[in-house]
């Protein structure tokens, strides 16, 4: 089985059974289930000359942002649906299929990453990242999971998103970022 890089279509044709996303409009015809809010951070790489004094709205809009590639067609991310609804649009220059590489992009460029906290706050433990707080007003991140109704009632995916609840209910309650980078 391949997946068509489109988790909408992947989910009706059974490619997928769970999809954890964080769009502000999640697909109606979908089951979803909440996970977790968290806090929208920017994240850049140490050696980045903004790592410690943090980010105006001038430089966060002006400078070379790296963003997820798209999971769906017609669906905006997000980050980019608060932006626009507040006028704004980020500079991306680089989209990347995998968040797993994204500190490793940040680590060499001079380019922003705008994540949930939990995601910035891992990478940060053990790579040289900085947190920043965003200098854009945005909603907290709603993660949640998705699944088609094909699948609703499969005992082995029920399990799965049980045990997807349960991680996400261990995760650390961390506390705002405080508006200045330490």
């Amino acid at each position: 089985m391949t997946s068509s890089g489109d988790f909408l279509e992947d989910l009706e044709q059974g490619q997928l059974d769970i999809v954890i996303g964080n769009w502000l409009s999640p697909p109606e015809h979908l089951h979803i289930s909440p996970l977790f809010d968290d806090e929208v951070v920017c994240m850049l790489g140490a050696q980045h000359p903004l790592a410690r004094k943090g980010l105006t709205l001038k430089h966060y809009l002006e400078m070379p942002h790296l963003a997820p590639a798209p999971y769906a067609s017609m669906q905006r991310s997000m980050i980019d649906q608060a932006l626009a609804e507040q006028g704004y649009k980020r500079n991306i220059q680089v989209t990347l299929p995998y968040f797993g590489l994204v500190p490793y992009v940040l680590i060499k460029t001079d380019m922003v990453f705008t994540t949930g906290r939990q995601f910035a706050a891992h990478y940060a433990q053990y790579l040289p990242i900085r947190m920043v707080p965003s200098p854009v007003s945005f909603p907290r991140m709603r993660f949640y999971q998705l699944w088609h109704e094909r699948c609703h009632a499969a005992p082995d995916v029920m399990w799965m998103r049980r045990m997807i609840a349960e991680v996400a209910a261990d995760l650390p309650h961390l506390p705002k970022l405080e508006a200045e980078a330490g």
